[in-house]
């Protein structure tokens, strides 16, 4: 089975995107072997528009407007059937804690998040501090 990155964001503009692209190139750089998923909650992605030509050497699959639900009575996603899917790595490049909670029902092994401080992170992230 392929092993597999789940990248998260709200969706993003061009100055976003291109401040991101570090971030996939080191995934890439550092984890060949897996196949990343971009996706998006609401929002739109420049990835999959503008910024297509440079991200499809990095992204494999990109999930737009995905519209998360955070309450486990509903659905995950009413448009894409993500409770079969599961992931080695989720990173939430977002601070939003309903959109956090959202993502935390989409299965995986780690889940990486800077939300609410690295509360819901299962790796402790070290925040620096301002002076």
């Amino acid at each position: 089975m392929q092993k597999k990155i789940l990248v998260f964001s709200n969706g993003e503009k061009i100055g976003d995107g291109l401040i991101k692209l570090p971030l996939l190139n080191e995934i890439k750089r550092r984890l060949p072997e897996y196949k990343i998923v971009w996706m998006t909650n609401r929002g739109r992605t420049v990835y999959n528009n503008q910024l297509k030509n440079i991200a499809s050497k990095y992204i494999d699959q990109i999930i737009e407007k995905a519209n998360l639900n955070p309450f486990f009575w509903q659905k995950i996603s009413n448009i894409y059937n993500l409770k079969d899917l599961s992931f080695d790595y989720i990173f939430d490049t977002q601070k939003a804690v309903l959109r956090t909670l959202a993502l935390k029902r989409i299965k995986c092994s780690v889940f990486i998040s800077a939300s609410a401080v690295g509360f819901f992170s299962d790796k402790k992230i070290q925040i620096k501090s301002k002076k």
